[in-house]
């Protein structure tokens, strides 16, 4: 049993309460594709720290996050986390839980989403993992998801043909293994096929981590020049001067990240947000009180759609009663 689980519980329990007091020194690993800087903006973050406050877990008192960042390099941040060691390491996708289990065998991780766990190597099945590793678990794979990210984009503004796919060298995808690799842009080629399908064109621009706004900046004008009339915004770099350069020059633009669409982006589907949050939290804190992490199921992320009537006018867009109808949350 770890040791912060050795402190000796609270007197006055209510009777008939079956979990365990929190103990005093837990150490938990956060590993974010996000700037550390920009934390606070994220919504699933937010709720992450609320939902573990809620189970007892109050960061700085009985509980300790290391926030890390993929900024300063993926290799590193697990090796300096594993060496902690931390009792909980929370990773952003399955490609980062497989270098962290060939790590660490004890450590128990908790993915943020996972396509494929099972074929991934990640566990034995979804119900019972078998291995140190659990978490969320999509029923699509990431490349359906991109398809369906296009799809919604194309609804909601029908003239978009060009659209620039902004991404980030960071972004560790299994999917390239799963679902028929890259093309030699680098993007996905079943989100090529599934753009084809829906009259678009795919150009893919890629956003280095720490690179500089005016780069950015640059970037997209220089395919504005070329063309581009849609967005595919998969990278979370520099998400402020993406949207503002989205609403400035009336481009239509779909997230992936929640942060963008709370800065002003037009729409957002994906994984993610405070559902996300929540989920990741009663992972941590099971693990946290005892329970075997290989005995934790994998659990199912929502897909949650959000749009933004007001920046839809602001670009000029009427959102269609079809994505207003499918929205699971409208701003106006």
């Amino acid at each position: 049993m770890r040791r912060w689980l050795a402190a000796a519980c609270m007197l006055g329990v209510l009777a008939g309460a079956e979990a365990q007091s929190p103990g005093p020194s837990a150490r938990i690993g956060y590993i974010t594709y996000l700037p550390l800087e920009t934390l606070e903006e994220e919504p699933g973050v937010r709720a992450f720290r609320q939902s573990l406050a809620e189970r007892g877990w109050i960061e700085g008192k009985n509980v300790t996050i290391l926030w890390r960042s993929t900024r300063n390099g993926v290799i590193p941040v697990l090796d300096e986390l594993v060496r902690t060691p931390v009792d909980v390491l929370v990773v952003p996708a399955s490609e980062m839980a497989i270098e962290a289990m060939k790590r660490t065998p004890r450590i128990p991780i908790v993915v943020r989403v996972a396509f494929y766990p099972v074929e991934a190597g990640l566990a034995e099945s979804r119900s019972r993992p078998g291995r140190n590793v659990t978490g969320l678990a999509s029923n699509t794979g990431g490349i359906e998801l991109n398809g369906k990210q296009l799809a919604l984009l194309k609804e909601t503004a029908p003239q978009v043909s060009r659209v620039v796919y902004l991404t980030s060298p960071l972004d560790i995808n299994e999917d390239r293994l799963a679902e028929g690799g890259v093309d030699a842009s680098g993007i996905p080629k079943r989100t090529v096929a599934a753009a084809r399908a829906l009259g678009i064109t795919l150009t893919r621009v890629e956003v280095r981590p720490g690179g500089s706004q005016s780069a950015v900046e640059s970037a997209l004008a220089l395919q504005l020049r070329q063309g581009m009339n849609g967005l595919f915004v998969d990278s979370p770099e520099h998400q402020r001067a993406i949207v503002a350069f989205a609403q400035r020059h009336r481009v239509p633009a779909i997230y992936t990240f929640q942060r963008g669409f709370e800065l002003g982006g037009l729409m957002y589907y994906g994984v993610g947000g405070k559902e996300q949050g929540v989920q990741l939290a009663s992972f941590a804190d099971r693990i946290l009180r005892g329970a075997s992490v290989s005995e934790i199921p994998f659990e199912a992320p929502r897909l949650t759609l959000s749009v933004n009537r007001t920046a839809a006018k602001a670009i000029g867009l009427a959102l269609p009663q079809s994505i207003v109808t499918q929205a699971d949350r409208v701003v106006d």
